[in-house]
């Protein structure tokens, strides 16, 4: 699952759901007693409990009750209750218009948003709402694109299921005439009831619509039609508030209770805004800035300023869209390379996974990356000093408070570095020294014997083990991250205070996987094309990495490590590896192993190789 896609989408239905981000606090207006969060998690489905369990689970009652102080106890029990004892007591906390009254509806809030429930929230939606929309983004077999993903994660939010509208059953609707299909449908919506709930709405988005797909390529037909189709089967006092929701995120603009939502021109393609843009009635005649002046030099930074996203092309013009290379997101970093005939054109590149993009790129629509010199006394305690790298983001490791020990034979402090003597490194002159002491760390780490490493009846430790690894061997794999927040303000210049959950987050083996895309180039990482690469690089003392997101579930990171007597890869009758040797924690722990296929290959991994010198 694409993080970025999965969290734009959650903000995006969320922002049709209320304007409070991550709380939106709902009485019993429709039946289900109180609804609560960016998804609307109820308590008469049960979904509510669920999420409030987690959150429970994982840090205690402490925080709700600091956050709930008047509430907090009688809200707990609802969610430890039977769905029909907590409707019962909630469906009280309305008043007659079936708005939460006081202190319920503040206290909820403060603790909906708290930043551990937030990610409670992710972590919920990416696998019940997330990998449902995997599974019919998959079946739809389109073009893979956020606006997909966007419209079927709204549907699993909001309706949970497809009520039998297939792509076999929106092509059939479609029949060959993408024209006469949209005609009907915009006929159905257009037929839409006085005094029905999305009335307005729908007289105004048939003419708009109308002009929109008049030219709108076949995907975005299907994505009509589906939409469409799809409110056919919703209540029938809903169905045309549902058409204008759904058909809204299919074309890309629309009316939805009373308000205009735009959410790009080419939405299939370029990411969205990180929320839903309410167009508001523009006055006056818009005025152009004037050319963004070019650095003194090539190498300057930028950030992609437009909430749209921007195009990278391979001429200096945006006059057709033959020249477009690929699209980027607000906040990508750009380097700057060299100006162009026209000022409103840079020239740059743009890294990716270890390799980078060279085009052209609107300028006007930059923002420089502030001062890269860290500042006289950093307020970052405990990570060791590291080169600024392209976008002034440090390596970052969790403080360890007073250098608490941290050994292999413990359980606890998985989240600090290891800090015990005799610990070996990777620090030898030749590719053989290296090889060696890649086998010496492997030897003293023993994932096979070591309890920080073996599995326990709830987790897997892959992710540490690798962490371990590269840090023994002299080179970074993060144990924690810097959030969206953190990097933001390093970006600034900034000095950065480490905060769990505020500006660092754990990751997991999936979200490493994203790691190396993002970040893995600015420290030393560069993409394998192929497994014999992998294998030959540990073999001459280089750090090699396999790194797979599971669509379904849990990712994993292995080790790809050095060939020793006995321990050798599998290679065909050409001595091409066909399964090389790993170093592993997981559901199994391997010093090595060579295992009987590649376990990265089922359609549900999306699978990175990865090597650092």
């Amino acid at each position: 699952m694409n993080p970025q896609f999965l969290e734009r989408a959650m903000l995006i239905t969320g922002g049709f759901e209320g304007s409070d981000p991550w709380a939106n606090i709902t009485g019993n207006f429709d039946g289900e007693g109180l609804t609560c969060g960016q998804l609307g998690k109820t308590i008469k489905a049960g979904d509510q409990q669920r999420v409030v369990r987690n959150h429970i689970a994982a840090h205690g009652t402490a925080e709700l009750l600091t956050l709930m102080p008047k509430k907090g106890g009688e809200y707990i029990k609802v969610i430890n209750a039977s769905i029909a004892n907590g409707m019962a007591v909630v469906v009280n906390w309305s008043d007659k218009k079936h708005r939460v009254i006081e202190p319920y509806r503040s206290e909820l809030a403060a603790f909906w948003k708290s930043a551990r429930m937030i990610v409670k929230q992710r972590e919920h939606a990416e696998v019940t709402e997330g990998a449902l929309t995997d599974q019919w983004v998959a079946d739809w077999k389109g073009s893979g694109s956020f606006q997909e993903f966007a419209l079927f994660f709204d549907v699993a939010a909001q309706n949970g299921s497809l009520k039998g509208v297939t792509a076999a059953v929106v092509d059939a609707y479609i029949g060959g005439d993408p024209a006469a299909a949209v005609a009907k449908a915009l006929a159905w919506v257009d037929s839409v009831p006085k005094k029905t709930s999305g009335y307005d709405d729908a007289k105004k988005n048939v003419p708009l619509w109308r002009s929109m797909l008049a030219s709108a390529a076949l995907e975005i037909v299907r994505l009509f039609i589906f939409a469409i189709l799809r409110a056919q089967k919703a209540a029938a006092a809903w169905q045309w508030d549902v058409a204008n929701r759904k058909a809204t995120l299919a074309v890309g603009e629309g009316w939805v209770h009373g308000k205009k939502w735009s959410f790009l021109d080419k939405f299939d393609l370029v990411s969205p805004p990180a929320v839903p843009v309410i167009e508001e009635i523009i006055t006056g005649t818009p005025v152009a800035p004037p050319p963004m002046a070019p650095p003194a030099g090539p190498g300057a930074l930028f950030r992609i300023a437009a909430d749209s996203g921007l195009w990278l092309r391979s001429s200096a013009s945006s006059s057709s869209s033959k020249n477009q290379i690929a699209a980027y997101p607000q906040g990508t970093l750009v380097r700057f390379v060299a100006k162009s005939a026209s000022l409103d054109w840079w020239e740059v590149s743009i890294d990716e996974g270890g390799s980078s993009r060279t085009g052209f790129i609107a300028a006007g629509l930059l923002s420089p990356v502030a001062s890269l010199v860290a500042p006289s006394q950093p307020e970052i305690a405990a990570v060791p000093t590291q080169p600024a790298t392209a976008a002034g983001v440090v390596e970052v490791h969790f403080p360890n408070p007073n250098n608490r020990a941290v050994k292999r034979a413990e359980t606890s402090g998985r989240i600090w570095r290891l800090n015990e003597s005799g610990a070996p490194a990777r620090t030898g002159g030749t590719a053989a020294k290296r090889a060696q002491e890649l086998a010496a760390i492997i030897a003293w780490l023993n994932p096979e014997k070591s309890a920080r490493h073996l599995p326990d009846s709830k987790n897997t430790y892959c992710n540490i083990y690798a962490y371990d690894y590269a840090c023994l061997a002299q080179c970074y794999i993060p144990r924690v991250w810097w959030t969206q927040k953190g990097i933001h303000e390093l970006t600034l210049g900034h000095t950065v205070v480490i905060k769990y959950e505020d500006t660092v987050d754990e990751l997991t083996a999936n979200m490493l996987y994203q790691w190396f895309r993002d970040w893995g180039g600015h420290f030393g990482w560069t993409a394998a094309k192929d497994l014999d690469e992998l294998q030959a690089h540990a073999n001459n003392g280089g750090v090699s990495i396999i790194v797979a997101k599971n669509s379904q579930g849990h990712g994993h990171i292995t080790a790809i490590v050095p060939e020793l007597p006995g321990k050798q890869a599998k290679r065909d009758a050409s001595g091409r590896v066909v399964v090389p040797l790993e170093s592993q924690a997981g559901s199994t722990n391997h010093n090595y192993v060579t295992k009987n296929s590649p376990w990265w290959t089922p359609a549900k991994y999306t699978t990175g190789f990865w090597i650092h010198a």
